[in-house]
Order: C-alpha cells, then sequence, then structure tokens
C-alpha cells in the first residue's frame, strides 16, 4: 500500500488554561489524502510550561481504510495538556501570577531511508501550536 508525505493537524490550534485546568486536543497524522503512515513511525509530543499526556504513540502495520475519516489510534490521536501551576488560595496577598506563553509540539518521525525503523516512510514532521496558561 502506498502512502504519501506526513501531515499533521491539531484541533484546536491554540488554548489559553487556567490555573490547574486543562484541555483536551485531537491530533489527526496522515499523509495528504488522510491515509495511515507506515507502520513503525512514531509521534512524540511535547510542552513547554505545561505538562502533555500521552507524550508518545507509534503507527501499527495496518491496511485499514481510511476513506472515510480519521482511524483513532492510527491517524487521529488524543492529548491533554495540563497547566500545572495550581490555584493560590483566594486569602493569599499579593499579585496573580501573568499569563505565559506555552506550546504544544508533535514531532512524526517516519524516516523514508533504507534501514529505518519503518523502512519506506513517509517523512518527518512537525507542527506546534503556541497558547497561554494563566
Amino acid at each position: 500500500m502506498f502512502s504519501g508525505h506526513t501531515r499533521i493537524s491539531i484541533d484546536p490550534t491554540t488554548f489559553d488554561i487556567p490555573e490547574g485546568g486543562s484541555q483536551t486536543f485531537t491530533i489527526i497524522v496522515s499523509d495528504e489524502v488522510g491515509a495511515a503512515l507506515v507502520g513503525g513511525s512514531t509521534i512524540t509530543v511535547s510542552a513547554t510550561n505545561a505538562t502533555v499526556s500521552p507524550t508518545s504513540f507509534t503507527i501499527p502495520e495496518n491496511d485499514a481504510d481510511t476513506s472515510h475519516g480519521p482511524v483513532p489510534g492510527l491517524t487521529q490521536f488524543t492529548v491533554v495538556l495540563t497547566n500545572p501551576t495550581t490555584p493560590a488560595p483566594s486569602a493569599s496577598p499579593g499579585p496573580a501570577t501573568p499569563p505565559q506563553t506555552a506550546t504544544l509540539t508533535v514531532d512524526v518521525n517516519s524516516p523514508i531511508e533504507v534501514g529505518a525503523d519503518c523502512p519506506g516512510g513517509n517523512g518527518n514532521a512537525t507542527l506546534t501550536i503556541t497558547g497561554t496558561i494563566e
């Protein structure tokens, strides 16, 4: 089965997470026609100024039909981004912590070269979105 170049999308594309809060994101990783990447391709998810879970996925060997849309665990993945800052007690003195910029990054490793973990891969790709944590 032929699969084209790696494409990544994240929904939503930005965020504003309050102290102690979290937000769920849907990540779609596929080729340009929505087909699954080559089995063995890996997805690593990371964050700055926040925590993310889970942090990695591996695309299984497959010949699934993705023509009707994303398939969970194959082309569609869900992660949760959490603001690790806990709310201060309401009686605490002092100014509130100002909002900080945070990022959510998705790295796909699907090398094309022979001898790689996923030979005949789709090509590596990275997508980063930016938001704020309060």
